[in-house]
């Protein structure tokens, strides 16, 4: 696919892998909070940077999103433990 007219800074994320990851935080059994869940991979994928990378402080995401931080933490780890994020600690 010839992408010459998308700006530099742009990150494609592929519709079959998001329909996949959502379809799967919305019916797995295991993820508790499932809206949250969402909203907070959204958050992830419209923050990256260039290299496929963003900075998530769990505490400044509860207080952005309005939500406890232990119910942000556990979103994350959903997301972590089923590899949907990556997450590396600095």
């Amino acid at each position: 696919m010839d992408n010459h007219w998308l700006p530099e800074n742009t990150i494609e994320i592929n519709q079959h892998v998001l329909k996949e990851f959502t379809e799967k935080i919305c019916t797995d059994k295991n993820c508790r909070y499932p809206l949250l869940t969402l909203r907070i991979l959204l958050h992830a994928i419209s923050e990256m940077d260039s290299d496929s990378k963003v900075s998530i402080c769990a505490r400044k995401l509860a207080g952005k999103l309005n939500v406890n931080y232990d119910t942000v933490t556990k979103c994350i780890k959903y997301l972590r433990v089923n590899e949907i994020l990556n997450i590396e600690r600095l």
